[in-house]
Protein backbone atom coordinates (compact mmCIF):
# COMPACT_ATOMS: atom_id res chain seq x y z
CA UNK A 1 0.00 0.00 0.00
CA UNK A 2 1.40 3.72 -0.74
CA UNK A 3 1.39 5.85 1.87
CA UNK A 4 0.57 9.48 -0.03
CA UNK A 5 2.17 12.54 2.07
CA UNK A 6 -0.16 15.04 3.07
CA UNK A 7 -0.84 18.25 1.35
CA UNK A 8 1.02 20.77 1.66
CA UNK A 9 -0.73 24.19 3.52
CA UNK A 10 -2.37 26.80 1.45
CA UNK A 11 -0.43 29.71 0.30
CA UNK A 12 -0.20 32.75 -2.34
CA UNK A 13 2.44 32.40 -5.23
CA UNK A 14 5.00 34.42 -4.96
CA UNK A 15 5.23 35.99 -8.09
CA UNK A 16 1.47 35.21 -9.66
CA UNK A 17 -0.12 36.21 -6.24
CA UNK A 18 -2.75 33.40 -7.53
CA UNK A 19 -3.78 31.25 -4.16
CA UNK A 20 -2.74 27.72 -4.07
CA UNK A 21 -4.71 25.19 -2.33
CA UNK A 22 -3.39 21.38 -2.77
CA UNK A 23 -5.42 18.73 -2.38
CA UNK A 24 -4.43 15.50 -1.13
CA UNK A 25 -3.75 12.09 -2.96
CA UNK A 26 -1.57 13.27 -6.22
CA UNK A 27 1.89 12.82 -7.16
CA UNK A 28 3.85 14.28 -4.29
CA UNK A 29 6.14 15.47 -7.27
CA UNK A 30 3.83 17.55 -8.43
CA UNK A 31 3.18 19.58 -5.36
CA UNK A 32 3.42 23.22 -5.66
CA UNK A 33 6.09 24.22 -2.85
CA UNK A 34 5.79 26.97 -0.90
CA UNK A 35 6.64 30.46 -1.87
CA UNK A 36 6.18 29.56 -6.35
CA UNK A 37 3.28 27.59 -7.36
CA UNK A 38 4.16 24.99 -10.32
CA UNK A 39 3.30 26.46 -12.83
CA UNK A 40 5.34 29.46 -12.38
CA UNK A 41 8.28 27.62 -11.67
CA UNK A 42 7.88 25.87 -14.90
CA UNK A 43 7.45 28.66 -17.09
CA UNK A 44 9.60 31.32 -15.33
CA UNK A 45 12.58 28.77 -13.52
CA UNK A 46 15.55 27.72 -15.14
CA UNK A 47 16.00 23.78 -14.39
CA UNK A 48 19.41 21.74 -13.78
CA UNK A 49 17.36 18.70 -14.23
CA UNK A 50 15.68 16.85 -17.31
CA UNK A 51 12.43 16.76 -17.41
CA UNK A 52 10.31 15.48 -14.42
CA UNK A 53 12.92 15.55 -12.23
CA UNK A 54 11.88 14.55 -9.10
CA UNK A 55 14.75 15.88 -6.68
CA UNK A 56 13.16 18.40 -4.77
CA UNK A 57 16.63 20.37 -3.97
CA UNK A 58 16.98 21.02 -7.79
CA UNK A 59 13.34 22.06 -7.57
CA UNK A 60 13.97 24.45 -4.69
CA UNK A 61 16.78 25.90 -7.59
CA UNK A 62 14.37 26.31 -10.44
CA UNK A 63 12.26 28.13 -7.90
CA UNK A 64 15.22 30.39 -6.87
CA UNK A 65 15.42 30.92 -10.78
CA UNK A 66 11.90 31.81 -11.12
CA UNK A 67 11.97 34.45 -8.72
CA UNK A 68 15.22 35.76 -9.55
CA UNK A 69 13.66 35.98 -13.56
CA UNK A 70 10.19 37.58 -12.32
CA UNK A 71 12.64 40.48 -10.17
CA UNK A 72 14.39 41.04 -13.60
CA UNK A 73 11.44 41.15 -15.43
CA UNK A 74 9.70 44.25 -13.00
CA UNK A 75 13.37 45.75 -13.19
CA UNK A 76 13.23 45.92 -16.58
CA UNK A 77 9.69 47.27 -16.59
CA UNK A 78 10.10 49.79 -14.46
CA UNK A 79 13.50 50.83 -16.11
CA UNK A 80 11.09 51.20 -19.32
CA UNK A 81 8.88 53.55 -17.59
CA UNK A 82 5.83 50.56 -18.05
CA UNK A 83 3.53 49.41 -15.36
CA UNK A 84 4.82 46.29 -13.04
CA UNK A 85 2.77 43.00 -14.43
CA UNK A 86 3.13 41.16 -11.20
CA UNK A 87 1.81 43.02 -7.86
Amino acid sequence: MTIYPAAPPEFSCGICQRPQKPTGWRWAGEYPIPPVCRRCEIDYGVGIGGFGDRNRDRRIIRQISALAAALTAEAHKLNQNKEPRYG
